[in-house]
């Protein structure tokens, strides 16, 4: 589970990376956060991850942060390795 030191070796993995090493969310994500919206901070986790994958892969590190930051470790672990996995098969 640690990181430190690793070298990503692809762009999927250094957008990942950083979800891991130094969590951070938007200011929208915050004020969900902030507000006990856990719910839409899971739907909108959800919604960055699969619209990163689609091309913009800031969007998978700020989902993997959000379900990180509000206790989903387990989850966002799962999720990053499926995505590696799945990208490796093409």
């Amino acid at each position: 589970g640690d990181l430190t030191g690793a070298t990503p070796p692809d762009s999927l993995s250094r957008a990942i990376a950083p979800a891991f090493l130094r969590p951070s969310v938007s200011v929208e994500v915050t004020q969900l956060l902030d507000q006990n919206r856990t719910g839409e901070a899971i739907l909108t986790a959800v919604d960055r991850i699969t619209r990163g994958v689609q091309g913009n892969l800031d969007q998978v590190t700020e989902g993997l942060s959000i379900l990180r930051m509000i206790g989903l470790e387990d989850v966002a672990r799962r999720t990053a390795l499926q995505l590696l996995m799945l990208e490796r098969r093409g």
